[in-house]
């Protein structure tokens, strides 16, 4: 299993924006990294990453394996369930880290 490296984006202009490299710079520091795993608790079709992935993609694509964690498209950011919502989230981190 190789080394994995987590940050979080808290302002997402910021990767979208080259010359401020924000992302891109992280990314260099961890040169052996091979896969960039965005990770959102929200369903897939809410939060950024319809609009981050072209980015992401434009800029990492030959470099690095891309893949989306997110919940399943829904039209409710929330299951409306607190165990069920536990479950989700278990198998969202489970995802996240697995290789």
């Amino acid at each position: 299993m190789g080394a994995q490296f987590i940050f979080t984006m808290h302002k997402v202009g910021r990767f979208v924006a080259p010359r401020q490299g924000c992302a891109e710079g992280r990314l260099a520091k961890y040169g052996a990294a091979t896969e960039l795993v965005w990770l959102q608790e929200e369903p897939e079709n809410m939060d950024p990453w319809n609009a981050i992935k072209g980015r992401i993609y434009e800029t990492h694509e030959q470099t690095h394996s891309i893949r989306l964690v997110s919940r399943f498209v829904s039209g409710s950011p929330a299951c409306g369930s607190a165990r069920v919502h536990a479950q989700e989230h278990a198998g969202l981190l489970h995802n996240a880290l697995s290789f």
